[in-house]
C-alpha cells in the first residue's frame, strides 16, 4: 500500500532529498518554513479569521445556497491553498490539487460512498420513524427529489471541493503523521464542527442543532479518514461523500420533521448512524482507519 504523505506526496527517495526539495520550494525563506512547520494552525487561524466575519454578518440569511456560494471564496479549500502557496509555492499547490485526480480504490468503495452511506441514513430514519412516529411517516416530495438531482453538482463544488482540500487535503495528513489516525480524526472533527458554529446562529433550536451536528461531524470524520486513507489520499472520494451526505439529507428533512419543535429528526438519526459507522471503521481496521504502516 502506498502511504499518502499529503503535500510531500508518496514516499520517494531519501529524507535528505525531500528536505532539499522543500527548501528550494519555499518562496519566502524562513517565513515559508515557519508556515510550513505550523501549516495546520496557520490554515485554521486564516480560515476562522476570513470566514467567521462573513458568517456572522450574514447570519440572518440562514443556510440557503445564496449564502453558501460566496463562502467558497473564504472557505477551507481556498485557505488551504493560500497557506500551501505561502509555505511551498506552486509545487506545493500542485501537489495539493493532485488529490482530486487520485482514485486509488476499487469501484465498490465509491459505490459505498455514493449509495451505501446515504441508504444507511434512510433505512435507519424510516425504521426509527415507524417505531416512534408511525402516523407521521411520509415519502420525500417530488420537488425535494428534483432539488437533490439539480443541486448535486453545485453542492459538489461548494461543499465537496470547497472544503475537502482543507480538512482532508491539508489538515488530516499532517495530523495523522504526528498523532495517528484516531487522534487526527478527533482533531479534524473538532475543527470541522467548530467552523460551522455561526451557521444558523440566532435561529430557534440553534444550540440543540449544534449538539447533534457536533456528534454527527465528529463521528463522521472517522469514516472520512478511513475513506481518504483507503483511496490513497483521494480528495475526489471524500468530496463525493461530503456532497452525497449534504445533498441526500435535504430531500428527507421535510419528510422527517417531527416534534419537538426545532429538532431535526433526520439529523439526529444520521448522527446515530455516523457513530455506528465510526465504531465499525475503528474496530474493523484495528484503529488504523486504512492508514498503511511504515518502517
Amino acid at each position: 500500500m502506498t502511504v499518502y504523505r499529503g503535500l510531500y506526496g508518496p514516499e520517494r527517495g531519501t529524507a535528505m532529498a525531500g528536505s532539499e526539495r522543500a527548501r528550494r520550494d519555499r518562496p519566502f525563506g524562513r517565513s515559508s518554513e515557519f508556515v510550513d512547520r505550523h501549516r495546520v494552525a496557520a490554515f485554521y487561524t486564516l480560515l476562522l479569521a476570513v470566514s467567521w466575519p462573513y458568517l456572522l454578518l450574514t447570519a440572518e440569511r440562514g443556510e440557503g445556497l445564496s449564502r453558501m456560494v460566496p463562502l467558497i471564496l473564504v472557505g477551507p479549500s481556498v485557505c488551504a491553498f493560500a497557506v500551501v502557496l505561502a509555505a511551498r509555492g506552486f509545487p506545493g499547490a500542485r501537489a495539493l490539487a493532485s488529490g482530486i485526480l487520485r482514485v486509488g480504490a476499487p469501484g465498490r468503495v465509491y459505490l459505498l460512498t455514493l449509495l451505501g452511506v446515504p441508504l444507511c441514513f434512510l433505512a435507519a430514519a424510516y425504521a426509527v420513524a415507524l417505531l416512534v412516529y408511525p402516523d407521521q411517516v411520509a415519502a420525500p416530495s417530488t420537488a425535494s427529489l428534483v432539488s437533490f438531482a439539480v443541486n448535486f453538482p453545485l453542492i459538489f463544488v461548494l461543499a465537496g471541493l470547497g472544503e475537502e482540500f482543507g480538512w482532508r487535503g491539508l489538515a488530516l495528513p499532517r495530523l495523522q503523521e504526528r498523532y495517528g489516525p484516531l487522534v487526527a480524526s478527533v482533531l479534524v472533527g473538532l475543527m470541522w464542527s467548530v467552523w460551522h458554529l455561526p451557521l444558523g446562529l440566532g435561529e430557534p433550536g440553534w444550540a440543540a442543532g449544534n449538539v447533534v451536528f457536533f456528534v454527527s461531524v465528529t463521528a463522521a470524520t472517522f469514516f472520512y479518514t478511513w475513506l481518504f486513507n483507503r483511496t490513497g489520499g483521494s480528495i475526489l472520494a471524500v468530496a463525493l461523500l461530503h456532497t452525497t451526505e449534504n445533498a441526500f439529507g435535504w430531500p428527507f428533512q421535510d419528510a422527517f420533521s417531527f416534534e419537538p419543535p426545532g429538532f431535526l429528526f433526520f439529523d439526529a438519526v444520521k448522527a446515530g448512524v455516523w457513530v455506528c459507522l465510526a465504531l465499525l471503521a475503528v474496530v474493523l481496521t484495528r484503529g488504523r482507519l486504512g492508514l498503511g504502516r511504515t518502517g
